[in-house]
């Protein structure tokens, strides 16, 4: 999702002359939200992964 929101601003592409106003500010947007969406993937796969050995317990 953060490469499509870029991808417009690229040289050659329709929002390029907005790149200095807006663009770069977007690039750097989407580089700080990587770090929240890779923990919550994390979290996610941790959870999932928890869950399907709760039912492999045998009491």
């Amino acid at each position: 999702m953060s490469c499509a929101a870029v991808y417009p601003f690229l040289k050659g592409h329709v929002l390029h002359s907005h790149w200095e106003s807006f663009g770069k500010y977007l690039v750097l947007v989407s580089m700080f939200l990587l770090i929240p969406f890779v923990i919550c993937v994390g979290i996610a796969i941790n959870s999932r992964v928890y869950r399907s050995d709760l039912g492999k317990i045998e009491v």
